[in-house]
């Protein structure tokens, strides 16, 4: 898949904290947010039976004074099945998987007011040119609709998406733009897969140094996101309804 479409789910995995922590992977490496980005790619597509989808209009939760709607719990619960199918969880455990998408939506609703609070707004053209450029890289608009289609999202919900993934994006580059990776930094990871005897098949250093810090900021960047949806969820009034 294209990463004009896949991009927001990088920044899902962050919320949800599926590859993180949120179900104990603790041994995931320094590079899980790039390896995130990239299986996501290859998505497949999920089966969502009527008995796991809510009515749109009905309220799931209610955070801060504000309500969630199932619209967009259908949604998230889409994308988060399909992302713990492909860690190999069993999503035949429909319990588990409410549970990480209500966790996932509450999750994006307090960083999404937080957003708000620090003045940061996404405006509806920001949301149209992501799209027209997403469009651009398919054949037509028929090629464009049908990968929308593989992954159970309307143009709306889509759109929906993006904004909370453009959104996000300003919200990174704002609160965490001081994440720094020295040549330290590099030059351990670097030892430390020499180390563990893949010295034989690395590139030299000068050839991956730039791809080695960008995992490594990627990677504190993915930790202080998800410390400070942590702190915001546990500040928050959080009612769940379903």
């Amino acid at each position: 898949m294209l990463k004009k479409i896949t991009s927001f789910v990088f920044l899902l995995l962050l919320t949800v904290g599926l590859v993180a922590c949120g179900n104990n992977q603790e041994g995931e490496s320094e590079g899980s947010t790039d390896k995130a980005t990239s299986d996501s790619a290859n998505q497949t597509q999920v089966d969502i039976s009527d008995e796991e989808k809510m009515e749109s209009d009905a309220v799931v939760a209610v955070v801060n004074g504000e309500e969630l709607l199932g619209n967009d719990y259908n949604t998230v619960y889409t994308q988060t099945k399909t992302l713990l199918q492909e860690q190999g969880q069993d999503v035949k455990d429909q319990e588990m998987v409410k549970e990480q998408a209500l966790k996932a939506l509450v999750s994006q609703k307090v960083l999404s007011q937080d957003a708000a609070a620090k003045g940061i707004e996404v405006t509806a053209s920001d949301v149209d040119a992501y799209i027209e450029e997403a469009k651009a890289q398919f054949d037509s608009e028929e090629a464009f609709q049908k990968q929308l289609d593989n992954l159970n999202y309307t143009l709306e919900s889509f759109r929906e998406q993006v904004s909370m993934q453009l959104e996000q994006d300003a919200y990174v580059q704002q609160e965490f733009s001081n994440v720094e990776v020295t040549e330290e930094d590099v030059q351990a990871y670097y030892d430390t897969l020499t180390e563990q005897g893949n010295s034989d098949k690395l590139p030299a250093l000068e050839d991956v140094k730039e791809t080695i810090k960008t995992q490594l900021k990627n990677s504190q960047i993915q930790t202080k996101l998800n410390e400070r949806i942590q702190a915001l969820r546990d500040e928050a009034e959080i009612e769940k309804m379903i």
